[in-house]
C-alpha cells in the first residue's frame, strides 16, 4: 500500500493531467470552430468545443472511479 503522501502527490497529478486535458479539448475546439466559422461565416462551428469535451470524456473517463467499491464477504460478516 502506498504512503499517503504519494497517493495525495498522485492524485494531484491525476487532477493536473484532467485539468490540462479539458483545457486542451476546450482549445481545439474553439480552433475548430474559429476556423469553421471564418470559412463559412456561421456560428455553428462553435459546437466543436461541447463535442471536443465529450470525446474528451470518452478517452480519458475512468468508470471504476464513481462506482463505490464492493464491500468483501469478509467485511460484511465482521459489519453484522
Amino acid at each position: 500500500m502506498p504512503a499517503p503522501d504519494q497517493q495525495s502527490s498522485k492524485a494531484s497529478a491525476s487532477v493536473f493531467r484532467r485539468l490540462l486535458l479539458l483545457v486542451g479539448c476546450v482549445a481545439i475546439g474553439l480552433i475548430i470552430g474559429y476556423i469553421g466559422e471564418r470559412l463559412t461565416s456561421q456560428a455553428m462551428w462553435f459546437l466543436a468545443v461541447p463535442v471536443c469535451i465529450a470525446i474528451g470524456w470518452i478517452f480519458v473517463a475512468n468508470p471504476d472511479e464513481c462506482v463505490a467499491p464492493q464491500c468483501s464477504a469478509r467485511q460484511k460478516d465482521t459489519d453484522s
